[in-house]
């Protein structure tokens, strides 16, 4: 052990383990309202014993997600859009083949009618937090209901390579 140091290591492990029990309250929250167990007119909740099994695995969520975080989180590959790589092939189609032309000199492409920035005005980025947010939720929704499932997989994935 560090001997009770708080570290910034354990306070950032810490605030993802609550934002991940949140996401799972969350989720949690949405199973209960399309179940129709939570109503809000009038506001009332519902107990029955299979919540108790919704419970158990929303507070198990946090660390399973620690432990298995590329099955909960996109992999950060970015998502470019039809338009950005229409615009990428152009310019390299242009840098490689357009030579000894007006506004050009050897490999190097300079139009000063053609656009002031090198990115299309696209929702690129947009699109990959949106990617990311829904596959958390919706990821996290089949943990709550297939948790033992997941904990089997992970444990034959662990030992099975």
């Amino acid at each position: 052990m560090n001997g009770g140091k708080v570290t910034v290591k354990n306070v950032w492990l810490i605030l993802k383990l609550i934002r991940y029990l949140l996401v799972g309250i969350i989720c949690l929250t949405l199973i209960f309202i399309y179940k129709e167990d939570i109503t809000f007119h009038p506001t009332k909740y519902t107990f029955e014993m299979q919540h108790m099994y919704f419970f158990i695995t929303t507070a198990i969520l946090p660390f399973f997600r620690l432990k298995h975080q590329s099955w909960f989180i996109s992999d950060g590959e970015p998502v470019v859009s039809y338009k950005q790589k229409a615009l990428d092939l152009h310019h390299h189609d242009l840098a490689q083949n357009h030579k000894d032309r007006k506004w050009t000199s050897n490999g190097v492409y300079t139009n000063p009618y053609e656009y002031t920035s090198v990115d299309t005005m696209s929702h690129d980025n947009m699109s990959e937090w949106l990617y990311s947010i829904a596959k958390s939720v919706i990821m996290s929704i089949l943990f709550i209901f297939f948790g033992p499932i997941f904990i089997v997989i992970g444990i034959y994935v662990k030992y099975k390579g």
